[in-house]
């Protein structure tokens, strides 16, 4: 959520857990936030905010793990106790937003 606004007003870099499903889209929104190209980097903002949402409604690492899972990049979205995997409502909504981008 915070990492065009962030680049906007001088930050360098982000700690992005969309990356691991949306690694072009996340790098170009940050290419084109330091660049100053507000307009292309508002648009990928956008694009990718309810994925960004997605990514938190569950603990972490489940969505990261299960988003890799539904593109095919990893086997298995297991995670170790005490984590869980995700629930069906917050699956429905990342599988929902991943559609929405593209990614599957």
């Amino acid at each position: 959520f915070t990492a065009m606004p962030t680049a906007l007003i001088g930050g360098r870099g982000v700690i992005s857990v969309v990356s691991n499903l949306a690694p072009a889209k996340m790098a170009r929104m940050m290419e084109a936030a330091l660049q100053g190209n507000l307009a292309e980097a508002n648009a990928l903002h956008y694009e990718l905010f309810s994925l960004m949402g997605a990514m938190f409604c569950y603990p972490s690492p489940a969505p990261a793990k299960q988003g890799l899972e539904l593109m095919g990049r990893i086997r298995s979205a297991e995670v170790r106790l005490p984590m869980t995997r995700m629930d069906a409502a917050s699956l429905g909504r990342l599988r929902q937003d991943m559609q929405a981008v593209g990614l599957i």
